[in-house]
């Protein structure tokens, strides 16, 4: 695979699409660290990058991301272990008001909310109030793309199936029922490859580095060189220390590697998305 400039796709599919910074970011990040992102000076988010190019109207499942060694534990093994703990530590990362969440006001990628529907279920907050996952369900009716609409609709029905409902929200339960079905008949989408999970998306950072250093036969030494001491740096491809944005981008250019932290296939191309 290789590393894409990610900052450059969303400038161009941003300026294609005609679609300002303002309106691009708003509720994600701040125009200042936009812009730089665009220059490919700085890196965002896995979770901020996707929110980002849902908004341009791309899918994320083209791209692996390059996340530090915690946010890959927290978000990937979180969830796949059913660790309420866990998974509350990696909702907060990006929804630091995670009991007081508006969801008018948010910008949650679809993951996000997959996440959040899982630890409110887990810890009964969707038993409780039938208003919590009616909110979802309009949320997700209004801002996700139609194959993570249905699989989030197909979550959020089982879950109205176990409260006690009256007669507006079996109005609301037949509502959305219908908006799935149309959606499965539409693309012909089978409920077993729909079913619930967080996209494993991602590789550790580390990892793709040590892969790379290997690739060219650099030891250790010769990597980090100039960059940070031998120790600091067998820490970090260990998984056991991070290393700051401008060591990383050091590392990357000591690699041959465009700086980024999205991979894509090979024979992948900008144009195929404009």
């Amino acid at each position: 695979m290789k590393t894409i400039d990610i900052g450059a796709l969303c400038y161009r599919v941003r300026k294609r699409r005609d679609i300002s910074q303002e309106k691009l970011i708003y509720g994600i990040c701040k125009q200042s660290a936009y812009s730089k992102f665009e220059k490919n000076e700085i890196a965002l988010s896995k979770d901020m990058t996707e929110r980002l190019l849902k908004r341009l109207g791309l899918s994320s499942s083209n791209f692996l991301f390059l996340i530090s060694q915690k946010d890959h534990e927290l978000f990937i093994l979180g969830y796949l272990t059913n660790d309420l703990n866990m998974i509350q530590q990696a909702l907060l990362i990006t929804l630091p008001k995670l009991n007081h969440i508006y969801l008018p006001e948010m910008a949650l990628s679809a993951d996000e909310m997959k996440m959040l529907l899982y630890y409110w279920k887990k810890e009964g907050r969707l038993l409780q109030n039938t208003n919590v996952i009616k909110n979802c369900m309009e949320y997700t009716d209004l801002y996700y793309a139609d194959e993570e609409k249905a699989k989030l609709f197909s979550y959020e029905l089982d879950i109205m199936k176990q409260i006690m409902m009256d007669e507006k929200d079996q109005l609301l339960y037949r509502y959305f029922s219908m908006k799935r079905d149309a959606l499965f008949h539409q693309y012909h989408f089978h409920h077993d490859a729909l079913s619930f999970e967080i996209a494993n998306n991602s590789m550790p950072l580390h990892t793709y580095l040590y892969n790379k250093r290997i690739e060219k036969n650099m030891t250790q030494e010769e990597i980090s060189e100039n960059i940070c001491s031998v120790v600091t740096y067998s820490r970090f491809e260990s998984g056991k220390q991070e290393m700051n944005s401008n060591s990383i981008k050091q590392l990357f250019h000591k690699l041959n590697l465009e700086y980024g932290y999205v991979l894509c296939d090979d024979h992948w191309q900008i144009d195929d998305v404009l």
